[in-house]
């Protein structure tokens, strides 16, 4: 393998990498400030509607984050064969990405973790902006 194709495809696995823990770090904060803003909208007793918003604005801002993931992911995944071919040079131990893509029972990675932040964000997403809608339809007295 040349230094060139070496180059190629660790800048291009390291790019995708940053960029995915980037933009879940993004997420992160969006997150805390989109329910804060819930917190504000039942601090300052402002209309139900307001639930509709900051909750579809929650739900939607998950499942884009989501879809984000997925894209990075399938990026990250390109660049493995070239590097596993890539550590047949090395010694057996050394070899990072064999062993990774060997099938194992795991549970927990950071794609799962992840997604399981994604989904709850989602649900409480949904659950403020129907809370909001009820409040709506059968406002309390």
């Amino acid at each position: 393998m040349s230094h060139e194709e070496r180059d190629y495809l660790w800048k291009h696995f390291a790019a995708n990498v940053d960029q995915r823990l980037k933009a879940f770090g993004f997420f992160v904060i969006l997150s805390v400030f989109a329910n804060g803003g819930v917190l504000a909208i039942v601090e300052k007793t402002m209309p139900p509607f307001a639930f509709v918003l900051v909750g579809l604005f929650i739900a939607v801002l998950s499942a884009i984050f989501f879809i984000v993931d997925r894209r990075s992911r399938y990026l990250l995944r390109l660049a493995c064969p070239g590097l596993i071919a890539l550590e047949k040079e090395f010694p057996e131990h050394s070899r990072i990405f064999t062993i990774e893509a060997e099938p194992k029972n795991r549970i927990w990675s950071y794609t799962t973790a992840f997604n399981v932040l994604f989904l709850l964000q989602l649900v409480f997403g949904l659950c403020v902006a129907i809370y909001g809608g009820l409040l709506l339809i059968c406002p309390a007295h």
